[in-house]
């Protein structure tokens, strides 16, 4: 173009071109394609988001952002923000740096790895608005302390400053607001005070109060039943409490749903009226303190009185003793996890210090000081004085706990303490001293540790497989199904808290495709604790004809029936037959080395296969002497002649044709063991 009256052509300016539609002068000078005129300057440039690349703008790539006009380039996004791109091509604003999925702006101009607990598909994320995932929690919006909630389902998550499922509030959502009171799972309901709530709430507190008991005293009137399953009954208990425990000692212990949902309904059996009834709804001053209060000075108050009540009464001392002791053995480890619980504070990254078991006390008050007394009076009685007192029992009258069976369930000087060693051997007088230092180490102790820990983990799978091997190993109970039961239920804790474990550490990766929860596993573990109850049903049906405890009272009863009929031989030396005791009796030349046992026990499917081990541990419970002639004892020198006469005596019908010599003599009728 040129100027008017001006016969030179001026060139148009850098990045323009001419329009002859608009003449030809200065005027008709327009921006080149993909440039655009600078409303500051009026010359044609590049647009904010696009760079000059050759002889044309072209938009800035992903991971780069231009906000102004020129032809220079992009500004890279990892020089304002360490690690974060841009969504798009063409950014125009250093806004559009954002970090990626999995990773946040940590307000330090860097993008990093999100925690457990945030949510990996949504990009942009800073650390004020982490979208935090249903299940944790965290004490504000610039805290990158994220936790996971104590009950999942409390923390309902996001981007608020609210976590927390409706009715929920405070650290980890373990508050709940007004109106609201926990209920059996933890998870806050809304209050029904009507007179008809009330009235359900007393009512099923007192029909679980009268079942308990009732069916105690049922079992005990019922003495024949009552022998066959408390023993068993007694280590099914014991195994299923410390299971039904573990929710409450380790609340963020990471189990299969339905197996979880499971073990939750079994909090029945910790005897807790504060996780029967919604105690918060009648009063919400109520608190740990309370709870721990109710826990401790009923029981304390009810074993006073039988203790005294036995002490005024000596006739009914070991029906007193016994219940006193029955109550301990039922609440010992709630109380234990309770009083334990009364050390553990929370401390949260805004300066905080939380009772961890409620989060509504505060750990650094003054009149904390009375509580931590009170709570180490408690264990100094419940933990460690209860065991105590049970080992003192127990060792001072080892001696008599260390006769035969028969024997020391006939010593009136056993008889209030016989809940302590009766379902153990002679030799494992001990044993419930054993018994009681692990439930109390898998409930209280496990408590304090920090919950859902690896540490927490580690600690109960160490002392699950410990347990089992030592269960296995030492076989301390008088029935061989009862250890058996016993070794069954302490493995399937080994189950438990592996599974835990595999699933806490998957859950930790970072692929969400590794995120462990195997409904087979779940499956296995309900059904195995389901073959365990269905086991004890069964060995409590046939107890009544079994004999795979063979003991040294039942084998002495057959041989002493032996020695009866060989007094009434005189000289004779044929055998003597010997044909059916009663209707129901017989004496069976090969079950268990002549052991007295009824008919329908070759139905028992559990007495098959009794090995010789056993077969030899009862050999040797037989006398050293026999019975000579005229009733006179000698030495034994001759065991094959032994043996050959003891078969024959027993087992008559292998010898058919041996005369009878003598009349029957009834063997002693059975004990209570058999």
């Amino acid at each position: 173009p040129a100027d008017v009256g001006s016969s030179v052509c001026t060139p148009c300016p850098q990045y323009e071109e001419q329009d002859v539609a608009l003449g030809y002068d200065l005027n008709s000078c327009v921006c080149k394609p993909t440039f655009v005129r600078d409303p500051t300057t009026n010359k044609c440039t590049c647009k904010p988001g696009f760079t000059l690349t050759g002889e044309t703008c072209s938009p800035c790539e992903i991971g780069r952002f231009k906000d102004d006009y020129g032809v220079h380039s992009c500004s890279r996004c990892e020089d304002v923000l360490k690690g974060s791109v841009t969504k798009f091509e063409k950014s125009t604003e250093v806004g559009a740096c954002a970090c990626p999925k999995g990773t946040y702006d940590n307000m330090e101009k860097s993008c990093v790895d999100v925690f457990e607990g945030v949510d990996r598909t949504t990009s942009g994320m800073t650390l004020e608005t982490l979208k935090i995932e249903p299940g944790y929690w965290r004490t504000n919006l610039r805290s990158p302390d994220i936790r996971e909630c104590l009950v999942a389902m409390a923390c309902a998550g996001g981007n608020t400053t609210n976590y927390c499922r409706e009715g929920h509030k405070g650290p980890y959502c373990e508050i709940c607001t007004d109106s609201y009171a926990k209920d059996a799972f933890l998870l806050c309901q809304s209050c029904d005070t009507t007179a008809t709530s009330v009235a359900l709430s007393i009512l099923l507190t007192v029909t679980v109060g009268a079942i308990i008991v009732g069916g105690f005293i049922y079992l005990t009137k019922k003495k024949e039943f009552y022998k066959r399953v408390k023993n068993g009954g007694k280590i099914i208990f014991a195994a299923l409490q410390i299971t039904s425990s573990l929710p409450a000692a380790v609340p963020a212990m990471p189990l299969p749903k339905t197996f979880k949902d499971a073990v939750s309904a079994a909090q029945i059996l910790n005897v807790d009226i504060f996780q029967l009834v919604s105690v918060g709804c009648f009063s919400a001053s109520i608190n740990f303190y309370h709870h721990l209060l109710m826990n401790t000075v009923p029981v304390l108050t009810i074993c006073a009185v039988f203790v005294l009540a036995g002490r005024r009464n000596p006739s009914k001392k070991a029906k007193y003793f016994t219940w006193a002791n029955a109550i301990l053995y039922l609440t010992l480890p709630r109380i234990a996890t309770t009083v334990f619980e009364v050390f553990s504070c929370d401390d949260l990254d805004d300066g905080s210090s939380l009772l961890r078991t409620d989060y509504t006390i505060d750990c650094n008050d003054d009149s904390r000081t009375f509580w931590v007394f009170y709570g180490i009076i408690m264990v100094l009685i419940f933990p460690f004085g209860v065991t105590a007192n049970y080992f003192k029992l127990l060792h001072s009258k080892r001696k008599r706990i260390m006769q035969d069976l028969e024997t020391r369930e006939k010593d009136e000087e056993l008889k209030d303490i016989v809940f302590l060693f009766e379902p153990y051997k002679p030799e494992f007088w001990y044993f419930e001293v054993v018994e009681t230092v692990r439930r109390l180490l898998m409930t209280g102790v496990l408590s304090i540790i920090k919950p859902g820990t690896y540490s927490q983990l580690s600690y109960g799978l160490f002392l699950s497989i410990f347990f089992t091997v030592l269960l296995a190993a030492l076989q301390p109970y008088n029935e061989v199904r009862d250890n058996r039961i016993a070794v069954l239920s302490s493995a399937l804790l080994i189950a438990v808290f592996m599974m835990s474990s595999f699933k806490k550490y998957t859950q930790s990766l970072t692929d969400e495709d590794n995120t462990y929860d195997d409904p087979l596993m779940d499956a296995l573990l309900m059904l195995t604790y389901i073959m365990v109850l269905i086991m004890f049903g069964v060995w409590a049906y046939y107890k009544k004809d079994d004999m795979s405890r063979s003991t040294n009272a039942m084998a002495s009863d057959v041989l002493k029936g032996e020695s009866n009929v060989q007094s009434n031989a005189g000289d004779e030396s044929g055998s003597v037959e010997l044909s059916t005791i009663n209707s129901s009796q017989t004496v069976l030349g090969d079950g268990a080395g002549g052991t007295r046992t009824n008919k329908s026990e070759v139905t028992n499917p559990f007495n098959k296969g009794m090995d010789e081990r056993r077969l030899k541990q009862l050999e040797s419970y037989g006398p050293k002497e026999k019975v000579g002639k005229g009733g006179k004892r000698s030495k034994n020198k001759d065991n094959k002649a032994k043996s050959k006469e003891t078969s024959e005596t027993i087992a008559p019908q292998q010898n058919p044709s041996a005369k009878r010599k003598s009349s029957i003599i009834p063997p002693p009728p059975p004990s209570e063991n058999e």
